[in-house]
């Protein structure tokens, strides 16, 4: 049985589980050297064909793309290429708690359609880390998280940082979790991994604030690495706000170069005040 949306993908959009041949080649052209889109989308048909199917696309007349996945309570569409004002009103209007990850000129676009919804406004730095050999083992007391995992993982984003996107089926990818005396204090995971493309997009690092600034979020990164490495894994993104500086910081030091920047717009369910 696959994974639904909770409510119905805009009526433009074809569900990964029903992308045809002809798709999956343009979307190869679009695509090709666009990471992190490129393994987005390589991982959605993955993950369809294993029951997980909260992920479509639209393909653009113009020659672009949008993206658009599902997680418990948000849903994100990025855009790549040029695209129509169709589709930019379409994902403007859904009913949803949406994120737009988006160039300048498509953030002022999609403003402009749903400027009372508005709720956020931040400036992405997106990065990439290439590599095939293991970071040094670190003294520390780390795992990989489970499913039996699930609320322990829920309270700690709800308890120190509650913005953190997180659902169930990400802890079927590796997750790592730092531990002190039995308690986790830092932890972060795999957004998305596309396994034919040797590459993974990682995220949701967070430290307790009573633990910070003790290089525990840059442990937490290197043995996530290190356990993608061991499955296959060479190239290595993430994203975060420029903001943001702790987190970009310790990126940086773990050997992540900046690859892009983009706008990431929040919009409240509609409706909502």
């Amino acid at each position: 049985m696959t994974m639904q949306s909770k409510d119905e993908i805009p009526t433009l959009f074809t569900r990964a589980s029903n992308i045809s041949e002809n798709q999956r080649e343009l979307a190869q052209r679009i695509l090709r050297g666009r990471q992190p889109f490129q393994m987005y989308f390589n991982a959605a048909l993955e993950d369809a064909k294993g029951g997980v199917d909260n992920r479509w696309f639209y393909f653009s007349r113009l020659g672009g793309m949008v993206l658009g996945i599902d997680f418990d309570d948000l849903r994100i569409f990025s855009i790549v290429g040029d695209v129509d004002d169709q589709v930019l009103s379409a994902v403007a209007t859904n009913s949803r708690r949406t994120e737009f990850h988006v160039s300048v000129e498509d953030a002022e676009r999609i403003k402009v359609i749903g400027s009372r919804r508005v709720i956020r406004e931040a400036r992405l730095r997106y990065y990439q880390l290439a590599r095939r050999t293991r970071f040094p083992e670190e003294k520390a007391d780390v795992r990989r998280l489970e499913s039996t995992d699930l609320e322990m993982v829920r309270t700690f984003y709800a308890r120190n940082y509650d913005g953190t996107i997180f659902s169930e089926w990400m802890l079927g990818h590796p997750f790592i979790g730092l531990f002190i005396d039995g308690l986790m204090v830092s932890c972060g995971g795999t957004v998305v991994l596309d396994r034919a493309g040797k590459a993974a997009n990682i995220g949701n690092f967070s430290t307790d604030p009573s633990s910070r600034g003790r290089g525990y979020g840059k442990i937490v990164a290197k043995a996530l690495v290190n356990r993608l490495i061991d499955e296959g894994i060479e190239v290595f993104t993430l994203g975060t706000t420029e903001e943001n500086v702790p987190a970009w910081k310790t990126y940086e030091a773990v050997g992540f170069g900046l690859l892009e920047n983009r706008i990431e717009l929040e919009f409240g369910v509609l409706g909502q005040k």
